[in-house]
């Protein structure tokens, strides 16, 4: 198992320095585990069926049967967010596409202590950002390219209260990287870039069985709050310095229901609401305590509504299906930005579990994210004088998802 292990840890290490792309609200990644992409999320916190639970709900934990389960997952995410332009103060190409494809990883280990009590380990990208324009777009003095990278290590536990109830809890050490690139009206680019190699944060849930076909599931994970140290380089001399940004990634809550139908059916659901209104603005610093940019978000908390089932075909095959709505934190045009053109998002995912043999089985999953029409109206200050990006986004995003699990 240490083996498996060790490897598992340098593919998640070498996967998270690919960039990502958002594909959820905001730049929330979504996808954590392939076995929850084909219900598209909607037994989130209440259907335990692998070690991912140990990053879903920790309380989840005590009801894995075996000593020690493994689950490892990768997600392709292939976004599309096509912009037309409808009136944009700079000259330039007036059609662009900004989607960034990308690989969201993650491993999860649980080993079961002892009759009441078990332990696990989260290994993943929560957060991440993709998107890249062309340099001669109508929108490069508001975005060229922007990107989030983050690393999640989440250490947890779990105890069985009884045989109805079930604790967890955890702690998250977390890394995150940050580059946004734009460009100036008269030509030059700007390139600001910043790691905070470590910050915390905590999560705690709880797992109720009411009836022996009926589980609940409550999840909390707080924010955590990075200190960015980087550079801001331009060809333009007095945009180079030292900086400093405060980013402050939001705590979420997840309440999910799962009942067994019978032998073959069990249905789902799950409402997850997400404190966006963190995400108040960008302010960079520099060295000496000035501004080097100070731009409004005004983001708003958000919900997430899903529904799914799994149906049990056969004694190896299991079937998955699932929507969800999710909502935007992006609260109008004026505060849209095309490094985040988001919108309300609806999905539509289909998976499967297939057991290979007794101690192993793969999840695979396709999930399709569509965005109704999104306009943009996006006002940036340079030197005093505003800058209008004024258009319209079409997006979508396809999701493939593949997960390994063992038990030993």
């Amino acid at each position: 198992m240490k083996s498996i292990f060790s490897r598992n840890i340098l593919v998640v290490a070498v996967l998270c320095g690919l960039n990502t792309s958002v594909h959820a609200a905001g730049f929330a990644l979504a996808n954590q585990a392939g076995s929850g992409t084909g219900n598209a999320f909607a037994g989130n916190t209440a259907v335990v069926e692998d070690a991912s639970t140990a990053w879903l709900n920790p309380a989840g934990m005590t009801e894995l049967k075996s000593d020690t389960h493994i689950s490892t997952s990768a997600h392709l995410v292939m976004p599309k967010a096509q912009f037309t332009n409808d009136g944009s103060t700079l000259p330039g190409v007036g059609t662009a596409d900004g989607g960034k494809n990308g690989v969201v990883p993650g491993v999860y280990v649980v080993r079961r202590l002892n009759d009441k009590m078990s332990a696990g380990l989260s290994v993943n990208a929560p957060f991440g950002l993709g998107t890249e324009y062309s340099d001669n777009w109508v929108g490069r003095a508001h975005a060229l390219e922007s990107t989030i990278k983050t690393l999640n290590i989440n250490p947890s536990i779990a105890y069985k209260v009884n045989d109805q109830l079930s604790v967890g809890a955890g702690i998250s050490a977390q890394s995150m990287e940050v580059k946004l690139k734009s460009a100036l009206p008269t030509g030059p680019t700007v390139t600001i870039a910043g790691k905070d190699h470590l910050s915390t944060g905590v999560n705690a849930g709880l797992l109720y069985k009411p009836t022996e076909k009926t589980q609940i599931g409550l999840h909390y994970r707080s924010g955590v709050d990075h200190k960015l140290k980087g550079t801001s380089k331009s060809d333009f001399a007095p945009l180079n310095a030292d900086v400093t940004a405060d980013a402050s990634l939001p705590a979420h809550m997840s309440l999910s229901v799962g009942h067994k139908v019978n032998d073959k059916l069990e249905v789902m659901g799950d409402v997850t609401r997400t404190k966006w209104s963190s995400y108040e603005r960008i302010r960079v610093v520099r060295s000496n305590g000035v501004d080097l940019s100070n731009e409004y978000q005004g983001w708003k908390d958000a919900n997430r509504y899903a529904i799914g089932a799994n149906y049990q075909y056969s004694e190896r095959l299991k079937l998955r299906g699932g929507i969800a709505l999710d909502e935007s934190p992006v609260p109008n045009a004026q505060l849209r930005s095309p490094r985040t053109p988001d919108n309300d998002r609806t999905w539509v995912a289909v998976g499967a579990n297939y057991k290979v043999k007794k101690n192993f089985d793969v999840d695979v999953a396709y999930t399709h994210i569509s965005t109704k029409s999104t306009p943009i109206e996006n006002t940036k200050m340079i030197t005093g004088i505003p800058f209008l990006l004024k258009g319209n986004y079409d997006s979508k995003v396809d999701v493939v998802g593949v997960q390994l699990n063992w038990a030993f």
